[in-house]
């Protein structure tokens, strides 16, 4: 039960299928699945390795889904924000997780600048889009660093169901946000029983209109990909 899992069926069962639809980009699996490739290809060349956190701060796209998969196959554990928090509570979410890298769209540069240095923990900031966010030596590019890496498969490090794929940050209602740890079984789990308990099948179409860094949504990632769904 490794989240993987999902794609890899996806890649054998529905190649030239269209995945992804963002904006007026398409996608196919395999072109997704190569765009994913590279990504975790950048991150190992940035030192990411099994269980180190990286935190991800962006609108639902195409990045997202492509963060959540490309981290997960390093064995490494994303951390999604709620991009509506205040700069002081992202600090206290990347201090608390021990995030190293952050993944954020540029449209949340407001929010990251005024707490840059709080985060000493985050060795990289890499900005998504056309939009430029780099603003010091940490700063990177996604697109660019996609550029200089192959698509090649990544050879991942054991993991096991019992492995932490996530962690989600309570509302801190009551007190500070608390970071709930999810594991590939407890993730894969979810996908799979919610696929049966709604009837998906490969012919749906998915809309991810919930937040992506919420569990409303994000269970989604893996059960529409599992099953070849466009989304």
């Amino acid at each position: 039960m490794i989240l993987t899992e999902t794609l890899r069926k996806a890649i054998k069962l529905f190649p030239e299928k269209r995945a992804i639809v963002c904006g007026g980009e398409r996608w196919t699996y395999q072109n997704f699945n190569n765009r994913i490739n590279r990504f975790s290809h950048a991150l190992r060349g940035l030192g990411t390795g099994k269980d180190d956190k990286v935190a991800i701060i962006m609108p639902n796209c195409h990045y997202f889904l492509e963060a959540y998969y490309g981290i997960t196959q390093l064995g490494a554990i994303s951390v999604p924000i709620n991009y509506r928090l205040s700069p002081k509570e992202i600090a206290f979410i990347l201090q608390d997780s021990e995030s190293k890298i952050l993944v954020a769209d540029p449209m949340f540069q407001g929010q990251i600048d005024p707490i840059r240095g709080e985060l000493p923990k985050i060795e990289k900031i890499i900005w998504t889009g056309k939009g430029r966010g780099e603003k010091e030596s940490r700063d990177l590019n996604y697109e660019n660093i996609l550029q200089k890496v192959d698509a090649g498969e990544i050879t991942p490090p054991a993991i096991t169901g019992e492995d932490i794929a996530q962690i989600y940050y309570t509302s801190g209602t009551t007190g500070r946000p608390k970071g709930v740890m999810l594991s590939h079984k407890n993730v894969y789990t979810h996908a799979m029983g919610t696929i049966a308990e709604i009837h998906l099948t490969d012919r749906d179409v998915w809309i991810h209109v919930a937040p992506l860094f919420h569990l409303a949504d994000a269970w989604a990632t893996w059960a529409v990909t599992s099953h070849g769904q466009p989304s």
